[in-house]
């Protein structure tokens, strides 16, 4: 989310500026809830090690720098952005670009490899480019949870309709994108471990769950201009069926 919103700044979209910095006080939000699953999965004791002790070849201290060095850019960008400053919160939007493209390739490349130590997780290991699927669905995911925010916030101001147009457009096109991927994706995996998806015992809440709710009810809904509901409800479908998306990789 971090990421559209810096990019909808170094595109000029004046648009977005009037909800930007709730976009982003949302991602940071989001961040943080990461950061504290983590410390409470690995509990505060083996944080503090992991300061006292720093491993830089072990996954999950690399993401300690990283999120050190990322966060401050992002609550400096909300506080241009709520103080007004927008060229100087266009100058900093092109390092959080840089940076969020970086903390993402990264942080997924991270997952793979601790996930890829359970070699029966085959989606895992063989699923095709995996950090660019979930940058690409996590960006409709973004969108969903913008379209819902914008609703919540927005719906009685001037600039509603067109702001729910624009996230329609572009969900529209992550939506595309992510619909193509599948198709690739399963048609590149071991053809026992797509059998047991597609066609096994995880066939109605992959196609029900996932599919239907992130892909097809979405395009049908956004796939032309209609009301600001129409978005809405493609909104809610995406962040629901994305949850299903990730149940079923980290499976």
């Amino acid at each position: 989310m971090i990421f559209l919103v810096a990019l909808a700044e170094l595109m000029n979209f004046n648009l977005i500026a009037k909800a930007a910095a709730g976009f982003m006080v949302i991602g940071i939000s989001m961040v943080f809830a990461g950061l504290f699953t983590i410390a409470t999965d690995l509990n505060m004791l083996n944080m503090i090690w992991m300061v006292l002790t720093p491993n830089i070849n072990a996954g999950m201290w690399l993401m300690l720098p990283l999120y050190c060095t990322y966060i401050p850019f992002v609550l400096f960008e909300i506080y241009l952005i709520l103080t007004h400053k927008r060229e100087w919160a266009k100058r900093l939007a092109l390092p959080i670009l840089v940076l969020s493209i970086g903390v993402d390739l990264i942080e997924y490349y991270i997952q793979a490899k601790l996930f890829s130590m359970n070699t029966a997780r085959h989606l895992w290991t063989e699923f095709p480019f995996l950090t660019f699927y979930f940058i690409i669905s996590a960006f409709v995911s973004s969108l969903g949870v913008m379209g819902i925010i914008s609703f919540l916030a927005h719906r009685n101001k001037v600039e509603y309709n067109d702001l729910m147009d624009l996230i329609r457009r572009a969900m529209l096109f992550f939506v595309s994108i992510l619909g193509l991927y599948e198709i690739f994706g399963y048609m590149t995996v071991d053809k026992d471990w797509a059998f047991l998806i597609l066609f096994g015992p995880f066939r109605y809440i992959y196609f029900t769950g996932y599919i239907f709710l992130t892909l097809a009810l979405p395009f049908l809904c956004i796939v032309k201009a209609r009301k600001p509901i129409f978005t809405l409800l493609a909104s809610i479908c995406v962040v629901i069926g994305g949850f299903v998306g990730r149940y079923l990789f980290v499976y």
